[in-house]
């Protein structure tokens, strides 16, 4: 009990002109998804332990000059030695959470917890959560930019939050940002090279391509997301001698948002890297003394320098097979085609597009699901109400490498008299789907009928219609207005399909 109080006396001390105040608002929940699988050496400071330190959890407010945010709030975890004990020694080791908008990092469960929990680290992050009063390209008052007074805000609260836990006031941080964040944190290691002992980039965006900061750092990133920037930023860094590691990671491609979130997302594969990576450089200081040797002398893996042995780097670190996209402008047809990406191969989809206006890059997403599950897949988008998509098709089909029976045909918002279910002799299974008819039309129907084909219709409707035949296989779909969402909707729905014949 001493010893809490002597910790709480220390806090105040750092905090002479604030109230700082343990938050109830972080209950505890377990969700270790973050584990990482590789035993820690014995000598490790921050080695795994399973049943987590005690934490205290708290909160501090000061003035500020962000734009927005006249008071700065500031969240931490700081764990002990014992409910009512001491930091322990590790404590002294801090990560600053760069977020994105409207990011609250500390919440159980996430990745701040489980650096403080279960790996030991003194974990803060600051909350800006008026960021919507400026525009994100507004590099004097968004917060990601360290002009907007974010940088003095920053190290503000680290100041204090080094003070608290007995660290060293110039050691260096490790810092970790997603998103937004992730380019704040790039930012912020830019104007100030000398507090950051490492850097942590998940799908950023804006960087400081000639930043002084040429400290170990890792890039992460999908790779349909924001490639040219983080490609950029690794080359930039390298060119002044730096060892960056930078990596791409496949998309979450069910992760549909109006943005394409499918393609901005991280992983929990790429954020297990990333701990890894964080925990063996905060273990290679500690072992090296407090300072890191030059990364010259770290261990080679995989080609890069690493502070981490060949057994924590995981086997998910390799670039995605893009579909091959053909545009036939004359035409006004675009067809996309990909092989299976997966093991075996299931067959080929064929999807027809009829929607106005679609394109490749809002068919892409369906093609990796697809392409991921095992099946080849075959896009046709466009053309005029005299196009002859079937034509398209059998041509597309012959051209593309890698695409085998059985064939399941999609076709989106089907036309009165659609050239291409020519094909629909060959095709194992159909589904057709019209976001504004409840119903095909008769002629197409009869006709679908009469080839007794496995047919599943997606429409505007919720509740299933009866079909007399019973090859029929009637679904209605609600159409809630969100095309991502119906679209994600849709896919699932095939995927069912094909796997229920």
């Amino acid at each position: 009990m001493k010893a809490r109080l002597l910790f709480l006396a220390c806090m105040a001390c750092a905090l002479p002109s604030v109230e700082l105040v343990a938050d109830p608002r972080f209950v505890e929940v377990e969700a270790d998804k973050f584990r990482l699988q590789e035993p820690a050496r014995s000598t490790a400071k921050h080695q795994y332990n399973a049943d987590g330190y005690p934490i205290f959890a708290g909160t501090f407010t000061f003035s500020s000059h962000v734009f927005g945010h006249p008071q700065m709030r500031c969240d931490f975890l700081v764990p002990l030695k014992s409910p009512n004990g001491a930091p322990i020694l590790a404590a002294t080791d801090i990560v600053a959470l760069f977020p994105w908008p409207g990011r609250q990092w500390l919440r159980s469960g996430d990745e701040g917890w489980h650096f403080a929990r279960h790996h030991g680290f003194t974990v803060f992050t600051l909350n800006f959560l008026n960021h919507d009063q400026a525009s994100p390209d507004d590099n004097l008052r968004y917060y990601i930019y360290p002009a907007s007074g974010s940088a003095d805000a920053w190290t503000a609260a680290l100041t204090s939050v080094t003070a608290m836990v007995g660290a060293p006031p110039v050691q260096k941080i490790f810092v970790w940002g997603e998103s937004a964040g992730g380019s704040a944190a790039q930012l912020f290691a830019s104007i100030s090279p000398g507090r950051v002992e490492g850097l942590i980039a998940c799908s950023g965006r804006t960087f400081e391509i000639d930043s002084p900061y040429l400290g170990p750092t890792v890039i992460l990133h999908t790779t349909r997301d924001r490639v040219e920037q983080n490609t950029a930023l690794a080359s930039a860094m390298e060119a002044q001698g730096a060892l960056p590691i930078s990596y791409a990671f496949a998309p979450n491609w069910m992760n549909w948002s109006e943005d394409y979130g499918w393609a901005h997302t991280v992983s929990e594969k790429a954020q297990r890297f990333g701990l890894a990576w964080l925990v063996s450089l905060a273990d290679l200081r500690s072992q090296s003394g407090g300072a890191l040797p030059p990364m010259a002398r770290w261990d080679v893996v995989d080609g890069r320098r690493m502070p981490i042995k060949k057994a924590c780097l995981p086997a998910w670190v390799e670039l995605t097979q893009k579909p091959t996209i053909r545009e036939d402008t004359a035409a006004g047809i675009t067809t996309i085609s990909m092989p299976s990406s997966g093991t075996g191969q299931r067959g080929t989809i064929i999807w027809i597009d009829n929607r106005f206006g679609i394109g490749p890059e809002a068919l892409t997403a369906p093609v990796q699901v697809f392409s991921d599950q095992g099946f080849g897949v075959l896009t046709i988008s466009g053309g005029s109400e005299e196009a002859a998509p079937g034509a398209v098709l059998r041509d597309r089909l012959r051209a593309t490498r890698g695409l085998s029976g059985p064939y399941h045909l999609v076709c989106i918002r089907p036309r009165k008299l659609e050239p291409a279910f020519e094909f629909g002799n060959d095709a194992a299974s159909i589904t057709c789907v019209d976001p504004a008819r409840d119903a095909l039309p008769a002629q197409l129907s009869a006709s679908l009928a009469l080839q007794k084909k496995t047919l599943l219709c997606l429409g505007p409707q919720a509740e299933p219609q009866p079909q007399p035949d019973a090859n029929l296989k009637i679904r209605k779909r609600k159409d809630d207005g969100n095309f991502y969402t119906w679209m994600k909707g849709v896919v699932t729905a095939v995927g069912d399909h094909i796997a229920q014949r």
